[in-house]
């Protein structure tokens, strides 16, 4: 049994207008919570490439992949690279996108919001060649390959799969770093 209480529990804060921007709360309504648990459970008992034959139940589960791309950004800390990379490709599969493969250098450019030990915020960007524009030794670069290789291990997975995985993966997110109140 999948629990996913800390992303229902900002769902329905969310369907009371009681937290988040006015974009969260649009995407929170008309959600059934009841009928959305049941559905979660449903489909993380299934494999990977069974599609929901029910109409009702597959609208709901994107409805609810819809707030939790919402709901993900209200995070009060951003997560870490390779939790992107998990919203990354399932986002995509949820969406029915397709990647295109990276060529051999072809990298992603990053900027990485750090905090120094002194508390200030300082920001390294990152490009082919490696050379941060602050005073860390620090570097870190997505490749577009690991991202694409990532994906193309999913990217046959049913969309109501890839929405429930996206829900179970937001809902790590909001129990490990809770939601800002704005």
């Amino acid at each position: 049994m999948s629990d996913i209480t800390p992303f229902l529990a900002v769902l329905e804060t969310a369907q009371k207008k009681e937290k988040f921007t006015p974009e969260v709360q649009e995407a929170a309504a008309g959600i059934d919570i009841a009928a959305l648990k049941e559905i979660f459970e449903k489909v993380a008992e299934q494999g990977e490439f069974e599609k929901l034959d029910d109409a009702t139940e597959a609208e709901t589960l994107r409805k609810a992949f819809e707030f939790a791309a919402k709901a993900v950004m209200m995070l009060k800390t951003s997560p870490g690279l390779l939790e992107k990379k998990d919203l990354y490709i399932y986002f995509k599969v949820g969406k029915g996108d397709v990647m295109e493969k990276p060529g051999m250098f072809d990298i992603q450019v990053c900027s990485i919001s750090l905090i120094a030990s002194s508390g200030k915020p300082r920001t390294i960007t990152c490009s082919f060649g490696g050379r941060p524009v602050a005073d860390y030794s620090f570097f870190a670069t997505i490749q577009k390959k690991q991202l694409y290789g990532a994906w193309e291990k999913v990217k046959d997975y049913s969309p109501a799969k890839a929405h429930q995985l996206y829900i179970g993966h937001v809902n790590t997110l909001i129990a490990k770093y809770g939601t800002r109140d704005e």
